[in-house]
């Protein structure tokens, strides 16, 4: 009974590290989603699949993919076409503008090697329509 108990409670950390999401949600007290978290960095293991975040803009579906190994994140827009507008933008808590570049070609890479560990608003402007993040760099 003893190595059982050992077991599972050596275990237990592995487990919990292992299942920890990715992406978390926050609600106001009418039950409405006001906050959306993309969390990337130290949990992003090589040779780990990345994870997909996906949302609707302006009727089209935008995903959002964790990169495995490096900080990034990959945006890709379905059916993208020549008449979209897009651009994505990295604001830091005080609102100070650290990226911003136009979608292109439907997949857009976002490095973030040069964003220190911290919280950010992350931005994906579609056609004139927003998607809000807050992106959390461990």
């Amino acid at each position: 009974m003893k190595k059982i108990i050992l077991l599972a409670s050596l275990l237990l950390p592995v487990l919990t590290v292992k299942g920890q999401q990715k992406l978390s949600y926050a609600y106001d007290a009418a039950g409405n989603r006001v906050s959306r978290t993309i969390v990337v960095g130290a949990h992003n293991i090589e040779g780990e699949a990345t994870r997909s975040y996906i949302d609707t803009i302006d009727g089209r579906q935008l995903a959002i993919n964790t990169g495995s190994g490096r900080p990034q994140l990959i945006i890709a827009v379905e059916e993208y076409d020549s008449s979209l507008t897009g651009e994505y933008s990295i604001l830091d808590k005080e609102g100070t503008l650290l990226a911003k570049e136009e979608l292109s070609n439907g997949t857009t890479l976002v490095g973030l090697d040069g964003v220190p560990s911290g919280s950010y608003s992350f931005q994906i402007l579609l056609n004139g329509h927003p998607s809000r993040w807050e992106l959390v760099k461990l």
